[in-house]
């Protein structure tokens, strides 16, 4: 336990000098970013893995080209 117990904002030593930890915050990054990074790959996982299965997939894909011509067809400002 630490010699500050429950009071860190005002522990001191014997001569009044502030008891500090000796770690840095910055070791907590190396935890973080790979948690975060699991979390984006386990999103993107999962919704690539819900968009293959989906049976509607093949359509939306057939579908997308098809817009983008109409698209640029009619509202274009080139033709």
């Amino acid at each position: 336990m630490s010699p500050c117990d429950n009071q860190a904002n005002s522990c001191e030593d014997s001569d009044g000098n502030p008891l500090v930890a000796n770690f840095s915050v910055w070791v907590q990054l190396l935890p973080y970013g790979l948690i975060g990074f699991s979390e984006i790959m386990a999103s993107v996982i999962s919704l690539e893995y819900a968009f293959t299965k989906h049976e509607m997939a093949g359509a939306a894909l057939e579908l997308v080209p098809s817009l983008r011509g109409y698209i640029n067809q009619n509202f274009s400002p080139f033709h």
